[in-house]
């Protein structure tokens, strides 16, 4: 090894000012050091050859080579980042798939954080180890390292943000950008009351009161309502699906009285209706069609639904069913009008909006194009007011447009899913239509002013993603992810305002004012 291959480290004591040890360290073309454990007693170092880690104990300046298999110890030596965990017993460290967590003795791998992509990831845990935060590739992710498979939370960064420290006390991570601190609430991810089975499908009502829920359990999907505050389950509903079936769709009236739910079975779909109030079941029926959408109009009507008529295999050339269905029998309104595969009913059950941006008439099956320049729609939302359509197509942007389709207002967004997702997205209106939200793959959610909408919109970061549902309150914005049955976030000013006073611990005294803000007059900020 070259001269300029070496690299001279010295560790002190200095409170006594005395050199404890001296060790010969390989500097990796990363320019990686040597890594004191957390108590103080040991060094980390890659001998000259860049193959060899060697732990150096500082009390006695004897060193011995770490047990690892070759290939670990490679990856070790030529990683970007090293973090010793908490307990000084194993060392993490980044490798193109994520961080590997190995411990010093006896040489044994903890559970791996496997990370999409590629990049320098760098790692802080816990004082106990059983939480973790990276941050690389734009990205910030929580993690409980005995469950490395999903993170708690992922969120969207600035691709210079660094050194991200978790601070469990305060429920926060601090990261650093541009020489500038900033943090992020993690409270919510951190929340011990997470489902054990997960959630597969979920949908808000939109007075606030009720979400609808499949959930997993062994081979069979059930189903359940659960209170839109807490996510506690409030009634246990009648019917489940089959292990190969797909677990669904939920639909309730808009004074969210009534939930209408499906569940797959040979030869078609079973729908089934429910009275939330009085908690039973009112009405059955078996439709043979697999239903894209479904309808429950205000007044106590029949429940629509559309669909491809069962026995369709033209991938190519799909048929239109549309089902009218009331407490005792079903009537079928349009069938076999062939289009593309139908996405959403129109919010009055009169039309069907499908894939490729045609509008279709039930009853008469007139169609028209609309949404034009749009690919292949995924997701489809009406605004409650009747006054937008936010639209979710096949080249991954979300679009506002008029409530007819003949207009657009704005693109939202290029990527509605996610970076790098083909996933498609939950997208919600706020039941006055002013706030539009989307759901990401990746647990994150973005939301708009329906009337501004060149304007970037927030975001909040995701938790244990993906998002299942969205509902709205006056001042709340809810969550649904597979193992958090609500998630709510502050979306009044008042709420986070006191939210951000609450993480802060109170405004600013005078004396403080002074010094931060000396040329403004004082006022009491919480």
């Amino acid at each position: 090894m070259r001269a300029r291959d070496r690299a001279l480290v010295q560790v002190w004591d200095v409170p006594r000012h005395r050199l404890l040890a001296r060790p010969e360290a390989a500097v990796s073309d990363r320019g990686l050091l040597p890594a004191l454990t957390p108590d103080g007693r040991s060094l980390l170092t890659c001998l000259p050859g860049g193959e060899t880690l060697e732990v150096r104990t500082l009390a006695d300046g004897r060193g011995h080579r770490v047990t690892w298999p070759r290939q670990v110890r490679r990856q070790a030596c030529r990683a970007g980042k090293w973090t010793v965990t908490p307990d000084s017993r194993a060392l993490a460290f980044d490798t193109p798939d994520g961080i590997r967590t190995w411990e010093l003795s006896p040489a044994r791998e903890r559970p791996r954080l496997d990370l999409p992509g590629h990049g320098e990831w760098e790692a802080d845990f816990s004082a106990d180890g059983a939480t973790a935060v990276t941050t690389g590739d734009g990205v910030i992710a929580l993690w409980r390292t005995s469950r490395p498979g999903t993170p708690l939370m992922r969120y969207a960064v600035e691709d210079d943000a660094v050194d991200a420290r978790l601070d469990m006390k305060d429920g926060v991570v601090r990261y650093l950008v541009g020489g500038v601190v900033r943090s992020l609430d993690v409270r919510d991810a951190l929340r011990g009351d997470r489902l054990r089975e997960p959630l597969e499908r979920a949908a808000f009502s939109q007075d606030g009161r009720s979400l609808a829920a499949a959930q997993r359990r062994g081979g069979t999907t059930v189903f359940q309502l659960r209170d839109a505050r807490d996510g506690a389950v409030t009634s246990s509903l009648s019917g489940r699906t089959c292990a190969q079936c797909r677990p669904g769709l939920f639909a309730f009236s808009r004074d969210g009285g009534t939930l209408a739910y499906t569940a797959e079975s040979d030869g078609g779909t079973e729908l089934r209706r429910w009275s939330v109030d009085r908690r039973r079941e009112t009405a059955r029926a078996v439709i043979p069609s697999y239903v894209a959408s479904l309808l429950v109009p205000g007044g106590g009507g029949p429940v629509v639904t559309s669909g491809t008529p069962a026995g369709n295999r033209d991938n190519d050339r799909h048929y239109v069913d549309a089902w009218s269905v009331g407490e005792r029998t079903r009537t079928r309104q349009l069938h076999r009008r062939a289009g593309d595969e139908p996405s959403a009913l129109s919010p009055n059950g009169r039309t069907v909006l499908a894939r490729n941006g045609e509008r279709i008439t039930i009853g008469s099956g007139e169609s028209t194009r609309v949404l034009r320049g749009e690919i292949s729609i995924t997701a489809v939302a009406f605004s409650p007011d009747g006054r937008h359509l936010a639209v979710a197509g096949g080249n991954g942007r979300l679009t506002l447009w008029n409530a007819s389709g003949t207009r657009r207002l704005g693109v939202l967004a290029e990527s509605a899913a996610g970076p790098g997702t083909g996933a498609t997205p939950v997208l919600a209106f706020s039941p006055d239509g002013r706030h539009l939200a989307v759901g990401r793959e990746d647990g994150t959610v973005r939301l708009w002013e329906a009337d501004t909408p060149r304007l970037s919109g927030a975001t909040y970061p995701g938790a244990e993603g993906p998002v299942l549902a969205l509902g709205f309150t006056r001042d709340e914005l809810r969550v649904t992810t597979p193992r958090t049955p609500v998630r709510a976030l502050p979306l009044s000013p008042e709420r986070a305002a006191d939210r951000a006073c609450e993480r802060a611990g109170g405004g600013l005294d005078r004396d403080e004012w002074r010094t931060y803000l000396p040329t403004l007059e004082y006022r009491r900020t919480c």
